[in-house]
């Protein structure tokens, strides 16, 4: 029994077809049976030459079962006209499924599917096909669809038209990362500057982001402050003003107006 299992039956350089046809010209064998003719392979030039000239050559007997060929048989005459068909056919048919595997391949990495046989390192692959959040969704699409910018023109400005360089346009500013929470208060670097007042946002691992309202800030020092101007200052402002409680590393930012 020779079976070729995860091989293109399009070549005929396969481990076990190789070994069945040294056995052949060693004299092991002398009749070679396959379920249908495309089990022998799906290139009927090579197919064709195999049936009609390398397997008489070593008195091989050829049966291929579903198409009802057998090489000994008094009707093989008449079986050699549609065997060549049947080859082309099935020659096509695998060119058929390649084109066909190829083009959902490629809808699937439009769509952002994941396209590996396993999970990278920290991932799990999901069997039931989990799908993304819808809020987390939004954030993918913060960063892959962001809008460029159109740079300047002369003349009335087009409704819309961007002038913030040669660029992606930023919807969000990174203003602060949270160092700890401590007696009741968020210690803070400042990343970028904000003042009292502002709508901020805080990011934390596999939670939706929630807004809040900046308030309360004092320095460093202790001393109450009204905007964050030096760059990666210290700062610290009332944890109630969240409406949950931050992990270090979380990300506060602001939404940059258009």
């Amino acid at each position: 029994l020779y079976i070729d299992n995860g091989a293109t039956g399009t070549v005929f350089e396969r481990p076990a077809f190789d070994e069945m046809m040294q056995d052949m010209k060693d004299g092991k064998i002398d009749c070679i049976v396959v379920k249908d003719l495309s089990r022998l392979g799906r290139n009927y030039l090579e197919a064709g030459n195999y049936l009609e000239q390398i397997f008489p050559f070593f008195r091989v007997r050829f049966i291929s079962i579903t198409d009802g060929y057998d090489s000994n048989s008094p009707d093989v005459t008449d079986e050699s006209l549609i065997i060549p068909l049947k080859n082309i056919i099935n020659e096509g048919y695998a060119k058929d499924i390649s084109q066909k595997i190829t083009t959902s391949f490629e809808a699937r990495k439009k769509q952002g599917q994941f396209m590996g046989k396993y999970p990278v390192y920290g991932y799990l692959k999901d069997p039931e096909n989990w799908t993304l959040p819808g809020w987390l969704m939004d954030e993918v699409r913060k960063v892959s669809h962001r809008d460029y910018s159109t740079g300047f023109y002369f003349g009335r400005p087009e409704q819309g038209q961007r002038y913030e360089g040669a660029g992606y346009i930023r919807i969000c500013d990174i203003v602060a990362l949270v160092d700890r929470v401590e007696d009741g208060k968020v210690w803070c670097t400042q990343k970028n500057k904000f003042v009292e007042g502002d709508t901020l946002e805080l990011l934390q691992p596999g939670q939706k982001p929630v807004s809040f309202v900046i308030g309360q800030m004092t320095d460093g020092e202790g001393t109450p402050i009204t905007d964050t101007r030096h760059p990666a200052m210290a700062f610290s402002f009332p944890a109630g003003l969240l409406p949950q409680q931050p992990v270090e590393g979380s990300i506060i930012r602001k939404n940059v107006e258009p």
